[in-house]
């Protein structure tokens, strides 16, 4: 009987084995007619990561699904424990279904007359995650096929990381990862024992159990599932108490949105592509949230049509740390959408650094080179300062710190506008401007050019000269290109970091506080544009202030809109580098108005003494007023009598020797001493010679007003026309009121006085103080200034 029964059993087994065998090749054949779909697990939602690997931004995938990519080493310990203990706690072990669950469902069904247990194993979701099946008795044949299929193409930990991945948790919402981001605004990582066993229950009802919908059903499944764990001994006891008695909390569901247009912009550019699920940016977060915080802030004391654009750039590796197109994302009024880092907008002022740059390298100046500040007689392009006044002589420095309009002009015209704007398109910078040439205003922002150029400029005065696109990530190379020498670069950080800052009560001096860093504003025509840049050794900022739309903001404009926000970041940012040194930086003292250095003048000739910085020992004359100003140096030659020591002419019939006499440019003269001007300084003509040169004898000189003159009216409709009148001088004389040109009509100029306070109309005296300047045809000048007020 024995023996009988051993060889029915042999046989039993012989016939089971051959059968398993022969299903063996079924499946392989199984499996390969029908292969799992994987597309749902291809189509992640794509994520821009801060440095630190951060949310900064999602995109949900083509179906509108939140789906983030996950393994199961970057999810709570927590997590896993409460999934695995609640949901399949033979998950490691079983091959894909559970035998003794499957049969328990079976009875279960059999004696209801339907499907009321499925016994789904965690392997068993992901299969119907991945292909859909009806619940029918078909329907689970083919889902416990897949999971079959699951068990045999991949481990226990890739099956882990695709329900991960894939479990349905309310809405649109699909992953553990979305799901903590988006209920949570945390990492899977930091969830707390109550929050990983809400997120384990969730997938099993995704609607009935979102907290943020039904928080009391919520809280009544996650405190089942903490129970279980505790019975399981996978939670001690006390964290019943703990984790049951923290409340069900629950942001709406949404992500993190710490730099959009930015994140918007690396999408836009393809540099994450849609297999590609993230994408690690420099962006450094802390920095980011920091200053967004402030930007909005700020906006919030602008009208509502104005925004703010900022950009945070560390000038080592030339990487975006912060970066905001915009402070108020998603606002219509303010066209929250635009990326206004992109737009081409006018830099009013803010390229005039770098053609000092250029003249530098060009020899032309030296950080205190004489320029002129004065009216351009002599050219085509006559352009005025913001103040609408004029400085007369000033230092190549302080033209730079305070923004005047003509020297700079002056210096564009001697280089030439093709030269620079050249050099610019050279090093990848892309300006627009109508016309076919370019030209002089091109100094004062004649042209469109957006501030991720301007940045990348203004980090060349850092970065030893170069300029570098942005870059975005590590990952992006480094491409960089010389706009300017080290030597240039450093002068212009120089000149632009020594001056004071108006936010501060007491000076550097005083206050024994240094100014680390180089600042420079520019505001468009029309008010349009408000810029700040600045630059110190490890960051370069940039600040833009205005409407997107274009239409002006009145009385914004650089150094009152933008600059203090850029003082309030550079504060914040607490940063007190400098940039490296080059070598091959010159220190001299030079003399006014010749520009030399002061051990190749004379003292008498050596009327005003600056300590000057110049490249490689080079500290060039003083430079013309303009390309067509007759005065073409400071220098003049000319013949005295031996005798008298008085000029000579050509028709003199005397003894006489050449001299040299150092002058100051022509249209200066209305602003330096008395004696120094050509009068003072030229020698009087001897007697004994005819009388030629009779415009050195008689200088030109306004009479109808007086220096320093308060005129005042005595009703509210008086007006009053003053005619203006001059003596001296050659040629026709022209007329400026406060650096506007005055109309002439029958060769008489009037000037209209009336009360107003109406700045806009340019020929008439507005009540204030008031600059009259007359010019005669060579250049001659004399100007007074005066106030008006009332009785």
């Amino acid at each position: 009987m024995t023996a009988v029964w051993r060889i029915k059993m042999k046989r039993k087994r012989i016939i089971w084995g051959i059968l398993v065998l022969s299903m063996v090749p079924l499946f392989l054949v199984a499996n390969a007619l029908f292969p799992i779909p994987m597309e749902k697990s291809q189509a992640p939602s794509r994520l821009v990561l801060a440095e630190n690997g951060q949310l900064l931004r999602a995109f949900a995938n083509q179906q509108g699904v939140w789906q983030f990519k996950v393994e199961n080493s970057q999810v709570s310990s927590l997590y896993l424990q409460a999934l695995l203990g609640y949901e399949d706690e033979y998950f490691y072990y079983h091959p894909g279904f559970n035998p003794l669950a499957l049969a328990r469902a079976a009875v279960q069904n059999l004696m209801a007359g339907r499907i009321i247990s499925g016994a789904s194993t965690l392997t068993m979701q992901v299969a119907r995650l991945l292909d859909p099946n009806s619940r029918t008795l078909a329907g689970k044949a083919k889902q416990l096929f897949r999971s079959i299929q699951l068990e045999f193409l991949f481990s226990k930990n890739e099956i882990l990381d695709l329900y991960l991945q894939l479990a349905p948790f309310g809405g649109n919402i699909q992953g553990i990862k979305a799901a903590s981001l988006a209920y949570f605004h945390k990492d899977p990582l930091e969830l707390s024992h109550a929050e990983a066993a809400l997120l384990a229950v969730l997938p099993q009802s995704p609607t009935k159990f979102r907290p943020d919908l039904h928080p009391e059903v919520a809280k009544s499944a996650r405190d089942k599932v903490i129970k279980r764990l505790i019975q399981q001994g996978i939670w001690p006891k006390a964290i019943l108490a703990e984790a049951s008695q923290e409340p069900i909390y629950s942001y709406q569901p949404n992500f993190p949105m710490d730099a959009p247009l930015f994140s918007q912009r690396i999408v836009n550019e393809n540099k994450l592509p849609a297999m590609n699920s993230s994408y690690h940016t420099s962006i450094d977060q802390q920095l980011q949230q920091g200053l967004s915080q402030r930007v909005k802030n700020f906006a919030h004391l602008l009208d509502g049509a104005n925004t703010v654009a900022l950009m945070l750039i560390d000038n080592e590796k030339w990487l975006v740390k912060a970066y905001l197109g915009t402070a108020k994302y998603s606002d219509r009024q303010s066209h929250g959408y635009i990326d206004m880092t992109q737009v081409i907008r006018s830099p009013g002022s803010t390229l005039k650094p770098f053609i000092y740059a250029q003249a530098l390298d060009q020899s032309i100046i030296h950080s205190k080179s004489l320029l002129v500040d004065a009216p351009r007689i002599h050219s085509d392009y006559q352009p005025l300062n913001f103040s609408g006044h004029f400085h007369g002589p000033v230092s190549a420095q302080s033209a730079l710190q305070q923004s005047l309009n003509v020297p700079a002009v002056q210096l564009l015209e001697k280089m030439t506008p093709d030269v620079f704007i050249n050099k610019l398109m050279n090093v990848g910078i892309a300006p627009q401007w109508s016309g076919s040439e370019a030209n002089l205003s091109m100094a004062l922002g004649g042209l469109g050019v957006s501030m991720e150029d301007l940045m990348s400029l203004y980090g060349a005065i850092a970065r030893q000269g170069v300029v570098s696109p942005l870059r975005f990530s590590e990952t992006d190379p480094l491409v960089e290109r010389r706009l300017m020498s080290p030597q240039a670069a450093w002068i212009i950080y120089a000149m632009l970091s020594d001056q004071e800052r108006g936010d501060r009560l007491l000076n550097s001096q005083f206050s024994g506080i240094e100014n680390h860093l180089a600042y420079k504003t520019g505001t468009s025509f029309g008010y349009r544009d408000a810029w700040a840049f600045g630059v110190t050794g490890k960051y370069s900022i940039g600040v833009w202030v205005g409407r997107p739309d274009g239409t002006p903001s009145p009385n914004q404009y650089g150094a009152a809109t933008a600059l203090p926000l850029l003082f309030e970041i550079n504060d914040w940012l607490k940063d007190k580098s400098h940039p490296r040194k080059p070598n091959q930086i010159s220190q001299s003292e030079i003399c006014w108005p010749s520009g030399l250095k002061a051990t190749l003048n004379s003292e008498a000739k050596c009327l005003i003494r600056h300590q000057a910085l110049g490249i490689d020992d080079q500290f060039p004359a003083t430079l013309s007023a303009t390309a067509n100003d007759p005065w073409q140096g400071a220098t003049m030659s000319l013949n005295i009598a031996k005798d008298s020591g008085l000029r000579t002419s050509p028709y003199c019939e005397i003894s006489e020797i050449p001299i040299k006499i150092t002058l100051w440019p022509i249209p200066v003269e209305p602003w330096i001493d008395a004696r120094w001007r050509s009068r003072a300084l030229i020698p009087s003509l001897d007697p004994r010679c005819h009388q030629q040169n009779l415009k050195l004898e008689q200088p030109l000189s306004i009479l109808s007003i007086q220096d320093q003159s308060h005129l005042r009216l005595l009703d509210t409709d008086q007006t009053l026309e003053i005619p203006l009148e001059s003596q001296g001088g050659i040629g026709d004389v022209e007329w400026f009121l406060d650096g506007n040109k005055l109309p002439s009509i029958d060769s008489k100029t009037l000037l209209r006085l009336k009360r107003s306070t109406n700045k806009r109309q340019k020929t008439d005296l507005t009540l204030g103080q008031h600059e009259l300047i007359a010019i005669d045809g060579l250049g001659a000048m004399d100007k007074v200034e005066f106030s008006v007020d009332n009785w």
